[in-house]
């Protein structure tokens, strides 16, 4: 859990939307690489960041021929290989190559202070009406991170607003 909220904590207050973080889904405190992604033009951008991810899925497949020789590693292969020493799995190098476990997480500490700013609006008046109505008064804060008090937010799945409600 400590990773996790370490992880979680980063993307909203250290990195910007011009930065990303290209990690193991299933191990937030793997990160491969803090990615800058300022002056690369939006069109450019996945094939960026998939490049990236490539890159860490080939020095993957080589720690994982060299697992047990860390001595013949590159520098940036024993970097990876120390990144898994808590991760009793044999599999591990090979796994984390495969499917979706390198991943790009986009910061979001500007977003996140816009919305902080946005919240002012918002936030009392949500905290008196979920209070009238027994509902806990943090959920107020639920909106920083579903759509960043965006009352115009819409996300790819569908989900509107404010509070990101799903359509039936």
């Amino acid at each position: 859990m400590r990773d996790s909220v370490h992880f979680w904590t980063q993307v909203y207050s250290k990195y910007s939307t011009n930065q990303g973080i290209i990690h193991d889904s299933s191990y937030l405190n793997v990160i491969y690489e803090i990615v800058d992604l300022s002056g690369i033009d939006n069109s450019k951008k996945l094939a960026h960041i998939q490049k990236i991810k490539d890159k860490w899925r080939k020095v993957l497949l080589k720690v994982e021929q060299k697992k047990n020789l860390p001595l013949k590693m590159t520098k940036e292969e024993l970097r990876v290989f120390k990144l898994f020493k808590n991760v009793n799995d044999p599999n591990k190098f090979m796994d984390a190559s495969i499917g979706k476990r390198i991943r790009f997480q986009k910061g979001q500490k500007d977003q996140f202070y816009k919305a902080l700013e946005r919240s002012t609006l918002f936030i009392s008046k949500i905290e008196n009406i979920l209070t009238t109505h027994g509902v806990p008064k943090e959920l107020a804060r639920l909106p920083l991170v579903e759509s960043s008090f965006n009352v115009f937010a819409y996300s790819k799945a569908g989900a509107k607003g404010v509070w990101q409600i799903m359509p039936q």
